[in-house]
């Protein structure tokens, strides 16, 4: 049990995107609830929305643990934005427009180019410079 506390508290690369997802999956609850909590005044939408916003910033906390802010965070925002649109078109009966999609597909494609771009990423950009002395000074060997 102690072995598999310390996996989820230390994830994984991949284990931590999971846990971004959970992230992401609890702000689209948390938002939804909060819609239908009535400005805080129906209690049992409240108490859900803040326990799946809490639920969320948790498993986002521990994720940040594997994986660099600059991308987890933007890529949490990016799938609550998208997600949240998408279930107020589903669920709620918003409008759907071409520009409402644009925008999310944008969103997303922004979000995945910051998770693919390798100076986001720690120790990538000091391996690829590592790599551009080595090639330089074989070259002028």
């Amino acid at each position: 049990l102690s072995s598999l506390w310390h996996a989820w508290n230390y994830p994984s690369r991949r284990l931590a995107w999971v846990q971004v997802f959970i992230t992401i999956l609890g702000n689209i609850i948390g938002g939804s609830l909060l819609d239908k909590s009535d400005g805080f005044t129906r209690i049992p939408f409240d108490i859900g929305s803040s326990a799946s916003y809490l639920i969320g910033f948790y498993f986002l906390a521990v994720a940040m643990r594997s994986l660099p802010v600059s991308t987890s965070y933007p890529v949490q925002i990016a799938g609550v934005i998208s997600g949240t649109a998408f279930v107020g078109m589903v669920l709620y009966g918003e409008a759907v427009s071409a520009a409402k999609l644009i925008a999310i597909v944008m969103i997303i494609v922004g979000a995945v180019v910051l998770e693919h771009a390798p100076e986001m990423r720690p120790g990538v950009e000091e391996a690829i410079q590592a790599s551009d002395d080595l090639k330089l000074h074989t070259q002028r060997s």
